[in-house]
Protein backbone atom coordinates (compact mmCIF):
# COMPACT_ATOMS: atom_id res chain seq x y z
CA UNK A 1 0.00 0.00 0.00
CA UNK A 2 1.21 4.05 -0.42
CA UNK A 3 -0.09 6.48 1.53
CA UNK A 4 -0.25 10.64 0.46
CA UNK A 5 -0.75 12.92 3.11
CA UNK A 6 -1.08 16.55 2.08
CA UNK A 7 -0.88 19.15 4.42
CA UNK A 8 -2.34 22.99 3.35
CA UNK A 9 -1.77 26.50 4.49
CA UNK A 10 -4.65 28.80 3.23
CA UNK A 11 -3.92 32.23 2.51
CA UNK A 12 -7.65 32.76 3.29
CA UNK A 13 -8.02 30.61 6.47
CA UNK A 14 -11.84 31.50 7.33
CA UNK A 15 -13.96 28.92 8.34
CA UNK A 16 -16.20 29.42 5.29
CA UNK A 17 -13.32 29.16 2.69
CA UNK A 18 -11.91 26.33 4.93
CA UNK A 19 -15.50 24.47 4.18
CA UNK A 20 -15.42 25.21 0.60
CA UNK A 21 -11.57 24.00 0.35
CA UNK A 22 -12.76 20.73 1.98
CA UNK A 23 -16.00 19.96 -0.54
CA UNK A 24 -13.54 20.62 -3.25
CA UNK A 25 -11.43 17.83 -2.20
CA UNK A 26 -14.07 15.52 -1.42
CA UNK A 27 -15.17 16.40 -4.83
CA UNK A 28 -12.24 15.72 -6.93
CA UNK A 29 -9.86 14.14 -4.99
CA UNK A 30 -11.83 11.04 -3.53
CA UNK A 31 -13.19 8.17 -5.13
CA UNK A 32 -10.13 7.34 -7.39
CA UNK A 33 -9.73 3.91 -8.47
CA UNK A 34 -7.61 2.60 -6.26
CA UNK A 35 -8.08 4.46 -3.66
CA UNK A 36 -8.78 1.87 -0.15
CA UNK A 37 -9.19 5.13 2.07
CA UNK A 38 -9.74 8.81 1.75
CA UNK A 39 -10.08 11.65 4.71
CA UNK A 40 -9.92 15.17 4.58
CA UNK A 41 -10.00 17.63 7.59
CA UNK A 42 -9.54 20.99 9.62
CA UNK A 43 -6.57 21.16 12.22
CA UNK A 44 -7.51 18.95 15.33
CA UNK A 45 -7.03 21.64 18.26
CA UNK A 46 -5.04 19.54 20.23
CA UNK A 47 -1.67 21.09 21.82
CA UNK A 48 0.53 18.51 22.89
CA UNK A 49 4.24 19.93 22.58
CA UNK A 50 5.07 17.39 19.64
CA UNK A 51 1.58 18.47 17.23
CA UNK A 52 2.45 20.58 14.15
CA UNK A 53 -0.02 23.31 14.17
CA UNK A 54 0.90 25.78 10.88
CA UNK A 55 -1.51 23.98 8.36
CA UNK A 56 -4.81 24.67 8.22
CA UNK A 57 -6.29 21.71 6.28
CA UNK A 58 -4.84 17.77 6.23
CA UNK A 59 -5.90 14.89 3.87
CA UNK A 60 -4.75 11.29 4.15
CA UNK A 61 -5.17 9.16 1.34
CA UNK A 62 -4.10 5.15 0.91
CA UNK A 63 -3.72 3.75 -2.33
CA UNK A 64 -3.36 0.15 -2.93
CA UNK A 65 0.03 0.98 -4.68
CA UNK A 66 1.85 2.86 -5.89
CA UNK A 67 0.85 2.54 -9.96
CA UNK A 68 -2.21 3.90 -8.35
CA UNK A 69 -1.18 6.53 -6.73
CA UNK A 70 0.88 7.61 -9.96
CA UNK A 71 -2.50 7.61 -12.03
CA UNK A 72 -4.14 9.81 -9.20
CA UNK A 73 -1.82 12.28 -9.90
CA UNK A 74 -2.26 12.40 -13.96
CA UNK A 75 -5.97 11.99 -13.76
CA UNK A 76 -8.10 14.71 -15.11
CA UNK A 77 -10.08 14.90 -11.63
CA UNK A 78 -7.04 15.97 -9.69
CA UNK A 79 -5.58 18.42 -12.43
CA UNK A 80 -9.26 20.48 -12.00
CA UNK A 81 -8.49 20.33 -8.41
CA UNK A 82 -5.18 21.55 -8.88
CA UNK A 83 -6.74 24.37 -11.38
CA UNK A 84 -9.51 25.52 -9.23
CA UNK A 85 -7.77 25.81 -5.70
CA UNK A 86 -3.56 26.12 -5.70
CA UNK A 87 -3.53 29.91 -5.98
CA UNK A 88 -5.29 29.62 -2.92
CA UNK A 89 -3.29 28.31 -0.77
CA UNK A 90 0.48 29.61 1.09
CA UNK A 91 1.48 26.67 1.57
CA UNK A 92 1.64 22.68 0.56
CA UNK A 93 3.79 19.80 2.38
CA UNK A 94 3.25 16.06 0.91
CA UNK A 95 4.55 13.23 2.33
CA UNK A 96 4.38 9.72 0.52
CA UNK A 97 5.12 6.72 2.45
CA UNK A 98 4.80 2.80 1.72
CA UNK A 99 3.03 1.24 4.12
Amino acid sequence: MFAHHVYFTLADSSPAEQDRFLASCRQHLDGHEGLEFFGVGKQADVAAPANVRDFHVGMAMVFRDRAAHDAYVEHSRHQQFLDENESGWTDVRVFDFDL
